[in-house]
């Protein structure tokens, strides 16, 4: 080999670009080192063999007229079309080819240089918004486009163009014959022919020709060309038509046409440079582009021009002049799309742009210039690195997988920290890996039954969008996944976000849970509201029927088994009431441990022999609010269902001790306040429970013992019990190793209250007058007959209304108003309220089977309220009427709420002598809190406050006092704060300054 054919074959074999020659009948006879890389094929692979091997099965017939062009002579350039790799994957490619000549001149083979174009391919996507306008100022124009699909045939067209090719302008997509069809029969051939030639073999498409219009002949220009896409289908010639029907008007149209081409390409945003090829100076450039220099432009040389331009390639290598895109396409001719470069100014500031240069063609198809574009990116560029940063640093673990082999292709910081791997272990991973292995099937199965693919998945649309995933410990969360189609490096993806919601689906069934037990309590509290009625009527008639009978009597045993299975029922509908916290507590301040230490012997007496009875009971524990015989009530509960759980015998173990509850035990468990609490333990060494049993274990009548052992209502109970006490219970068991029961009670404040002494009673009747108020008439006639047989003068109404009438008559005559709490109308709470006033000396008890909001608060007894649970029998009737009768009136009660304590004193002085019990508040929250540990008939507010907030403390205190009564007084009261403060719930407005006469009538008219 000469020197001259060894400097030429090392020439081939370092291009980029595939160098391949082949005989006329297709057979490859050279095969350089970028053929090898770009087709896959080793040129010993491919040297001998037919070209074909490279083609895609529908790209045969493009490589016969190919070499058909080559043997006579002809050269093809920059031919884009598609070839096959050895793996199958197909290949974008530009090809030129030129005929290979022998010593005689005669054709013998082909030499074709073939440019891998894939990544230029995928990034004139980006331009397409760019097309989009310039189409929109084709429109504009006057200019007709239309697309001819080579392979169907079929043609469509413009509104524009339509017109000018005398077509229905709705006419759409249609054959080429239709499109055709009013072009002059002379003209159609050589049209058709044209059309051919340049949709198979990809040269320029350019001819004049007439058409026959409604209104004559008309003379059109037609050009076009084939534009290539990634597959036969997707390929398209594209073209624009133009009327030139009369020339001496057209060069006055296309004047204008020119004048409104160059004012559209000035008020582009993108940058624009035209350089005129013959003269290879600068022809034309808009504003956007000196904007994007950062300087003005002059006609000049290009070359003079591009010495003046600095830039770098993004790696921060020089951008030498020769290398600027525009001076590539007009000196090789090379088309360059999208070619990132930084750009600096004079200023020394520093732009990112993308250049995209190509040749300008001439009506005839000739090359008569370049235009190159270039558009500024830094902002874009400054966004991705900020989303970039924004996914970095995101709080919530993010990451981003391919939907194709669901490799995961990036993570932040914040789901390596929660999943414990490392970025690098990350990125070696799929999705597959983060899941337990049996839910790894699943996440296939659904990936399986997507028709579009993996990639068409999202799961913020998708109900099911919980997982489980696994981190590198071994534990297992629940996730709630959102996931969002992207494009990721060229890739098609999904960008993740996964927010941890173990600890929310928790709560969510423990609010479940929750909900559950309300409305059973709900249930359970109503069916006790009517059965108690119906139980002091049946328990109390059965009494007094065996205190009328005589000892021996053959009726008493059927009487004393209708007692005792009344008395069995009432116990009944109290666990009832107490699982649906209806009953009213009765709490007061104490310790835990005596509570404990009181119950011992009887807690002995229930255990068995061969059950030991261990306490662990700390001697500082902080005292409790709480009802003591409701609490004696929940150990002896716990400490029977300990005793059931354990038939082999074992130890018991009660333990006390103080626990501060914090905000993360809170969070985990529903109505649990933060804060320092009590906390009373009882485990048991039994059989334990599994999780099933445990998440039944509070509902009534839920029981685990065989039919007949049990009603299933004693920790139901328990439950009711601790939940009214503001408190928390929860167990934990385990199979074969015992349960464990917690009973959390927040420790006592200093307004907690304090139990009253209660007189001891002496006797069960009397002579006093009784007003019995029930609008049950089997209770009212029973508990009447009890308390006249008992010596009681009584008076019976049936409802609120009859008793307001009888209570007014009676006056100061009458003593006690014993009244049922609900009743339609006037309840008990509102007639006691009303008669007050009246009857001076009357004392009131209140009677309920199903307490509501009317004497409690949050089921705690109103202070100063007395109160009868039904059912009831005569003697617990005349006891507590006997109690409450020898109970000494209470002076009525008046809170002064503080406001100017100069009016403060007067009005204290003056309530003191006119015999009422006066206390006073410093604020709002101390009043509400005194009137909750004392009984309080009137709360007087002294308001020095603007009109409004004092319409807000109006709400506040009303809102949490609702059955407190309470007068205003104010400087500046008018008509509209008075009629608005009277809506908030005041009963009485007063100016300042007070007459003391008027104020007392008021207070004696409003609380006696």
């Amino acid at each position: 080999m000469s020197i001259s054919s060894a400097y030429l074959a090392s020439i081939i074999e370092s291009s980029d670009d595939a160098i391949i020659s082949k005989t006329l009948d297709g057979q490859v006879t050279s095969w350089n080192q970028a053929a090898e890389s770009i087709f896959g094929y080793t040129a010993a692979e491919m040297i001998g063999q037919s070209i074909s091997r490279i083609l895609p099965p529908d790209r045969l017939a493009e490589m016969a007229a190919i070499l058909e062009r080559i043997r006579r002579g002809e050269r093809i350039r920059h031919f884009e079309t598609w070839r096959k790799r050895k793996n199958g994957e197909l290949v974008a490619v530009s090809l030129s080819v030129s005929p290979i000549y022998d010593d005689d001149g005669h054709v013998v083979g082909a030499a074709k240089i073939a440019r891998d174009i894939t990544e230029r391919r995928a990034s004139e996507a980006k331009v397409v918004e760019m097309e989009e306008r310039f189409g929109d100022a084709l429109l504009a124009s006057g200019i007709g486009t239309w697309r001819i699909n080579p392979r169907t045939g079929l043609s469509t067209r413009d509104l524009t163009a339509a017109r000018l090719l005398a077509l229905p302008e709705n006419l759409g997509e249609c054959p080429l014959a239709t499109h055709l069809r009013h072009v002059h029969p002379e003209d159609l051939a050589r049209v058709s022919e044209a059309l051919g030639h340049a949709a198979s073999t990809g040269e320029m498409y350019q001819q004049d020709y007439r058409v026959i219009a409604a209104g004559g002949v008309r003379w059109l220009r037609d050009r076009g060309r084939l534009h290539a896409g990634a597959s036969d289908e997707a390929a398209s010639l594209t073209g624009c038509v133009i009327d030139i029907s009369e020339q001496a008007g057209m060069t006055q149209e296309l004047a204008k046409e020119h004048a409104r081409l160059k004012s559209i390409v000035k008020q582009l945003p993108v940058g624009i440079i035209l350089v005129d090829l013959p003269s290879r100076q600068l022809a034309l450039w808009n504003p956007a582009m000196e904007r994007i220099l950062g300087r003005n432009l002059v006609r000049d040389s290009l070359e003079s021009e591009l010495a003046s331009w600095s830039g770098e390639h993004p790696d921060g290598t020089p951008y030498s002049a020769d290398r600027w895109p525009v001076i590539r396409t007009v000196r090789d001719g090379e088309k360059v799309a999208h070619e990132e470069i930084v750009l600096r100014c004079p200023d020394g500031a520093k732009k990112i742009i993308d250049a995209t240069s190509g040749l300008v063609l001439g009506p005839r198809g000739e090359t008569i210039g370049a235009l190159s574009t270039y558009v500024d990116i830094t902002d874009h560029r400054r966004t991705d690195e900020h989303y970039r940063l924004m996914f970095e640093r995101s709080p919530v673990p993010l990451w981003v997988y391919d939907d194709v082999t669901l490799e995961i292709l990036a993570v932040n910081q914040a789901a390596i920290e929660e999943y414990g791997y490392s970025r690098a272990e990350f990125l070696g991973m799929t999705i597959k890996d983060i899941r337990p292995p049996e839910d790894v099937a699943q996440l296939l199965e659904r990936i399986s039954l997507l028709d579009g693919g993996y990639g068409q998945l999202n799961w913020s649309e998708n109900s099911e969008r919980y997982w489980r995933h696994r981190h590198k410990d071994g534990s297992i969360v629940h996730v709630d996944i959102r996931s969002h189609s992207i494009q990721f490096e060229g890739r098609s993806a999904r960008l993740v976000m996964s927010i941890d919601v173990t600890s929310k689906q928790k709560l969510e069934e423990q609010l479940r849970q929750s909900q559950k037990m309300e409305a059973i309590g709900q249930l359970a509290g109503g069916v006790a509201h009517d059965f108690n009625n119906l139980l002091t009527v049946i328990g109390g008639y059965a009494n007094l029927s065996l205190m009328g009978l005589p000892e021996g009597h053959p009726i008493r045993p059927h009487l004393s088994q209708v007692v005792a299975a009344g008395e069995r029922a009432a116990a009944l509908t109290r666990q009832l009431l107490a699982f649906g916290r209806k009953q009213v507590l009765q709490p007061r301040v104490l310790n835990i441990n005596t509570v404990v230490e009181g119950i011992r012997p009887l807690l002995a007496r229930l255990l068995r022999e061969d059950i030991q009875l261990d306490l662990r009971l700390d001697p500082g524990v902080s005292e409790v609010e709480a009802d003591p015989h409701q609490i004696e009530q929940v150990l002896m509960n716990l400490l029977i269902n300990a005793s059931d759980a354990m038939a082999r015998g074992g130890v018991i173990s009660i333990e006390t001790r103080n626990v501060r509850l914090d905000e993360a035990y809170a969070a985990n468990h529903l109505g649990v306040v933060p804060g320092r609490h009590v906390m009373l333990a009882v485990s048991d060494t039994g059989h334990g429970m599994d999780a099933a049993t445990q998440s039944h274990i509070f509902e009534p009548f839920f029981t685990t013992k065989p039919a007949g052992k049990g009603t299933g209502l004693g920790l139901s109970t328990a439950f009711g019990i601790i939940k009214q006490s503001g408190g928390h219970i929860g167990v934990y068991s385990e199979l074969g190793v015992g349960s464990t029961f917690k009973v959390y009670l927040p420790a006592a404040t200093d307004l907690s209250r304090v139990a009253e002494d209660k007189p001891a009673v002496t006797s069960t009747g009397g002579s006093e007058t009784i007003l019995l108020v029930e609008d049950d008439p089997g209770v009212r006639e029973f508990a009447a007959r009890v308390l006249r047989e008992l010596g009681y003068t009584v008076h019976e109404a049936v409802n609120g209304e009859q008793a307001m009438r009888v209570g007014r008559v009676l006056g100061e005559v009458l003593d006690l108003l014993l009244t049922d709490v609900v009743m339609p109308n006037i309840g008990g709470r509102q007639l006691s309220e009303a008669l007050a006033p009246v009857c001076r000396k009357m004392r009131v008890l209140f009677m309920s089977g199903y307490t509501q909001n009317a004497i409690v608060q949050h089921g705690v007894l109103d202070p100063g309220l007395e109160f009868l649970a039904k059912p009831f029998n005569s003697h617990s009737l005349g006891e507590r009427i006997r109690e409450v009768l020898a109970t000494p009136i209470r002076p009525r009660s008046v809170l002064l709420l503080e406001g100017d304590q100069a009016v403060s004193a007067m009005l204290e002085e003056a309530l003191e002598r006119a015999g009422y019990a006066v206390t006073l508040a410093q604020d709002g929250e101390e009043a509400i809190g005194r009137c909750r540990q004392k009984p309080v008939d009137l709360l007087v507010v002294d308001v020095v406050t603007q009109p409004t907030e004092a319409l807000d403390r109006i709400h506040h205190l009303t809102r949490e006092l609702p059955h407190v009564r309470f007068v205003t007084l104010a400087s500046d009261w008018d008509d509209h704060i008075r009629r608005e403060a009277r809506r908030a719930g005041a009963h009485a407005c007063l100016q300042k300054p007070v007459a003391l006469d008027v104020f007392l009538t008021m207070v004696r008219d409003l609380i006696g």
